[in-house]
Parts: structure tokens; sequence; C-alpha cells
């Protein structure tokens, strides 16, 4: 479109200024590159088809820097997202802030996995923030949705938790006990992971128990948003307006026939502050190279190196009574769901729950690392020497250190296998001088996120 039919205004009238409308443009131009291509080439024309009362230079200048397309500026239609988008994200700071952890090494644990993701997929450090649950819940065995695009590769539906006497008595020890154990950060995770929340008939009675606990309700993301209507609305006002402001309903949109229902059944002004991720094929935005996601290479879709899931710690599930210490890593053929299951564990009570929540933290997430502490070196980083310089390479990104040569052969060793650090001080019979040299380096790598602790194998 040439810049003459389209002329930039001195001046935004305030009823210009219209998030509700602005928010459908943005959906609708990400949920199909036809309508991007369609609102590039005659903005003014497609906004007035549709309804939406923007103005056309400003919207089309908003949507190019929302989508990448052009560096960021000052636009009123972005300065008033960031205004509504940015309390979100600092609720969700300052629940995660290593004040509200009962455990402070847990949060440092978080800490290290992220710094770790950041190597290992250079699209994850685009998008750390977005790593944040330090513990999730399943109410089901396997989920009904069945998405093509599942990045989990969820199994079939099988099994709900339901809200029974002895349920709901349990379900709150547990709620408490999570509490108790991972602090007043466990509040900003959900009550799903891979399954489907709304698969659970008595969904809304668990996230009820979940905000007495914790003052907040779960984030809630569903692929059902036009399966019951009702029920879906019945949500709505249970959440109530300023949780709903915190983002916490988002409807997974996995085609263009189900966001156009969507549309049909709720107003703007419903769907203000409802989330909509767009799945669907057509959809702009890439895939995690994970799960069933994959069978999309055949069509030209988009993959990105990092990983869907936002948890790194506990998943939780109640049908089974697991509960599993978990990371995202990198999607590849040794971690095809894009996470890592570093330990998995039974439970039959509230206590068993609390000595296993314990047990994981005390295992392996502690402060500091000691020579009978059993390392390995991070997968999804490796490393180069040359003298007595040693190059760590991550996905495009790397940094140099100058290493002692103690040092390069014990990081040697925990690029193959698992070790025990006092085995590598024995093995070269190093003096207390160099044991504790090397010790002290290995600390360093260690809070980088380039070592881990794991169980000691007997």
């Amino acid at each position: 479109m040439s810049k003459s039919m389209v002329k930039k205004p001195l001046k935004l009238n305030n009823e210009k200024l219209n998030w509700l409308d602005f928010k459908r443009l943005v959906e609708l131009v990400s949920a199909d590159l036809k309508n991007y291509k369609l609102f590039a080439t005659n903005p003014e024309k497609f906004l007035t088809e549709l309804a939406l009362d923007l103005d056309p230079y400003l919207a089309k200048e908003a949507v190019d820097i929302y989508l990448k397309k052009r560096k960021l500026i000052d636009n009123p239609y972005l300065t008033q997202v960031r205004k509504l988008i940015q309390p979100i994200y600092n609720d969700i700071a300052q629940r995660v802030d290593i004040a509200n952890f009962t455990a402070p090494q847990f949060q440092k644990w978080i800490q290290r996995k992220k710094k770790a993701l950041a190597w290992e997929s250079k699209e994850a450090r685009k998008i750390l923030s977005h790593f944040n649950a330090p513990v999730m819940f399943e109410l089901s065995q396997g989920c009904s949705g069945q998405c093509d695009f599942c990045c989990l590769d969820t199994r079939v539906l099988t099994e709900t938790y339901r809200y029974t006497e002895d349920n709901k008595k349990f379900w709150r020890e547990i709620l408490k006990v999570t509490k108790e154990e991972v602090g007043d950060a466990a509040s900003v995770g959900a009550c799903y992971f891979a399954t489907e929340p709304l698969d659970d008939p008595d969904y809304e009675k668990f996230i009820a128990d979940f905000y007495q606990i914790f003052q907040t309700f779960p984030q809630t993301t569903t692929v059902k948003g036009v399966a019951n209507i009702k029920r879906i609305k019945r949500l709505m006002k249970q959440l109530g307006v300023e949780e709903l402001q915190k983002a916490k309903l988002r409807f997974s949109i996995v085609s263009l026939e189900q966001l156009k229902a969507i549309y049909q059944n709720y107003t703007k002004e419903e769907l203000a502050c409802v989330e909509l991720l767009m799945n669907n094929k057509e959809s702009i935005y890439p895939y995690s190279d994970s799960g069933r996601a994959r069978s999309f290479h055949k069509d030209g879709k988009n993959f990105a190196t990092a990983p869907s899931v936002c948890l790194i710690g506990f998943l939780v599930n109640l049908c089974g009574k697991t509960i599993s210490l978990t990371t995202p890593r990198k999607p590849s053929k040794a971690y095809p769901l894009g996470m890592e299951i570093i330990s998995s564990e039974n439970f039959s009570t509230s206590e068993d729950y609390r000595e296993v929540i314990r047990k994981m933290i005390k295992t392996y997430m502690p402060l500091k690392i000691n020579k009978n502490h059993q390392l390995r070196f991070h997968s999804g980083i490796s490393m180069k020497s040359k003298g007595n310089t040693v190059t760590f390479l991550g996905e495009k990104i790397k940094q140099s250190l100058s290493l002692s040569a103690e040092l390069q052969t014990a990081l040697k060793k925990l690029q193959n296998e698992v070790y025990l650090v006092n085995n590598i001080f024995k093995e070269k019979k190093y003096s207390n001088f160099l044991c504790k040299s090397v010790l002290n380096k290995l600390q360093y790598l260690y809070n980088l996120g380039f070592l881990e602790i794991l169980e000691r194998k007997e």
C-alpha cells in the first residue's frame, strides 16, 4: 500500500484507541497468514470490512512491531498493550521471587536450569520469563483433545480424578503440603499439564480449593472453548474480573472454524482478558519441534527450538499419585517432548508426598557441590579446548574461560559419563590444594548451569 493511501494522523482520537478491536485484529492476522497479507495490502479496507474501529496507519505499524516485522518504536496501541500486560508479568515475577520459596535452593535450581536452557536453545533465550511454574498438577490420565500439534504427545484420556469426599480431603492436604514445602511460589502453577483441564467434570471445585490455599486461581488453558459455552461462562464468573485480568483463562485454537465459533459465541468484552493461543496450522506462530507437532514438517510449518513446557519443577498426577522432577530441554532425539524427567516417585499419603519433595530438593538442588556428589556435564552444552582456554558452545552462543589442566581433565570425564567427584580426585591423586581449586571451579560452572548433580547409583 502506498504512503499516500494512508496518512499518519497528527493525533489519535481516544475512541480510536480501542483495546478490544486491536486485540481482535492481532488475533486475526496471527491466526492466518492470508489475513495478514490482506491487512498489509490495504489496512483501511480490512478494518472497515471487519468493523474494527482503529487508525489504519498506527494499527499497521503496531501489528508489524508486534509480529517483529519492524523495530520497536513508540506506538499508542502497543503502549496500551504494555500497560495491560506488564501488571501480569509483575505479579508472576513477584510470586516466583526467592522470598516466596520455602527452600531457597529450589529457586536457585530453577535459575540454573534456565541458564542451561538458554545455552541449549536460542529461541528459549528470548522467552526465559515464560518458564516459571515450579509445580503443576494433573487431574486426569491422558487427554481427550488429541490435538495434531500436541508437543507433549499426550495419551488418550483414560481416567479423571473426581471430587469425592476422600479425594477432596486428599487434594486439600496435597495443596497445604505444597504450600508448606514449595512456598507461595507454587501459586503460579496450574491444574493441568499433559491434560485438558475441563476433561475433569469437577475441575472448578478443585481450583476453588486451590484459591482457598493460595488466594489466587491457577491459570486454565483449554481446547474446549466452544465445547460447552455455558460451562466456560460459569468458569469466567467463578474466576471474576480481577483474576481474568491476570490472564487466568486461555483458549487454545485448533482451527479457523473453531476461532470463528468462539467469535460467534463470545462478545469482545467477554474475550477482553482471554488469551487466544493460535495453535491452528495456518497460524504464523511456530510450533515447538516436539511431540506430535513434528508431523507438520511436511506441510512447511515453522518450528522453534524452544520447548513448549513452562514447568521447571514438580509434576504431580493425582490419578496415579506420582510426582516427577522435570525440566525443559531443547527438543531433540534424546528429549522428543522437549522435557527431561530427572526423577519420578509414587506417593500414597500427603506425608509421603512431603517426604518425596524434601528428598528431591536435598538430592538434586544443593547450593554447594562437594567431592561426594555425582556430577555430569550438561548434554546440551559442548566444549573444546586449546591449551589453557576452554570454549563452551551452545546454540549460537559461546564463552571462553581459562581453565587449568586438572579441571579440564575433570570436565572431560564429566562429559563422557556420570562421575563421583571424589573418584576423579583419587584417580589423579590430586593434592588437597588442587582438590580445593578444582572444586571451586566446578562450583562456578555448576552455578552457570553447566553441571548437574545426579542421584548416586550404587
